[in-house]
């Protein structure tokens, strides 16, 4: 028996029924050679179309409430295996590459850190619903409020990083209300993930540590930390070495190639840099 949160009828095609063998019009393009937009839309230039020999849906685990405005289609992808919901993200980070490489420009941190935190509580920490107490907002989940164990942890917001941020000048500071109003926007979000991400790699280069161009460190410094404890964390490190180790980071690690599909790599300068760093020492 099929599982029933499986919805393949919510992903749309541009080609005729059975193009792929699948039998069902409402969805009979596995491996998606089109990108977001209106039914009939094609591939952008440039962008390779699907190279697989064939393609594997995986089980639909579900969507969280932050992804409701993502599209439900095909895209065009060179990766032969994905969930539904991976594909919905896929398509979401298309249609804002822009608006994420313009918070990379700002905030000078890789944009597959932006993506990948994105995309990672999206895919692996879905929830379906915004609850009464829901301590985060928007893309990304960016806290709104200091929780521990799914309850408050003190009266009123309390102490929380999007706030921190505010606080040490990265963005302006906020009412409670306007803070959520925009997390709720797309553009927002992105910002104040980007933000976030400066402010973590800014304490860590204080302390020796150059995390600007590393996706899975900044994602480990979202995941896992506020300002406060990043500082406190890295100011009791005995060793040279950070490793990525949250769920967040590992995943971003490991799926580099899917975010790059979505954004692309990194155009900044240090970053290429680091990149030709790598390079010339392996």
């Amino acid at each position: 028996m099929s599982d029933p949160r499986h919805k393949p009828a919510q992903f749309r095609s541009s080609n005729p029924v059975g193009w792929d063998g699948i039998s069902s019009v409402l969805f009979d393009e596995q491996g998606g050679t089109r990108l977001p937009g209106p039914v009939g839309s094609t591939i952008a230039p440039g962008l390779r179309a699907f190279a697989c020999s064939s393609f594997t849906y995986l089980p639909d685990l579900g969507s969280s409430y932050e992804m409701e405005d993502a599209p439900r289609m095909c895209v065009a992808t060179r990766i032969c295996s994905m969930r539904p919901e991976a594909m919905r993200v896929l398509a979401w980070m298309r249609d804002h590459r822009e608006d994420i490489a313009g918070a990379e420009r700002r905030f000078e941190v890789d944009r597959r850190a932006i993506a990948g935190a994105i995309a990672w509580e999206a895919i692996e920490n879905p929830r379906p619903t915004r609850g009464f107490l829901r301590s985060s907002a928007g893309k990304g989940k960016v806290h709104v409020r200091q929780f521990s164990h799914g309850w408050p942890t003190s009266f009123g917001e309390g102490d929380f990083v999007a706030k921190q941020v505010e606080e040490k000048g990265y963005l302006p500071k906020q009412s409670s209300e306007d803070r959520r109003k925009l997390l709720a926007t797309n553009q927002g979000a992105i910002t104040y993930i980007a933000a976030i991400m400066r402010a973590g790699a800014d304490i860590a280069q204080q302390h020796g540590f150059d995390i600007y161009c590393d996706p899975a460190l900044l994602a480990q410094f979202y995941h896992g930390y506020d300002l406060k404890s990043w500082e406190a964390h890295l100011k009791a490190k005995t060793d040279a070495v950070l490793t990525p180790g949250t769920p967040m980071a590992v995943w971003v690690q490991n799926h580099l190639d899917y975010i790059e599909d979505g954004v692309g790599v990194s155009e900044l300068t240090r970053c290429h840099q680091s990149r030709a760093s790598s390079a010339a020492g392996q």
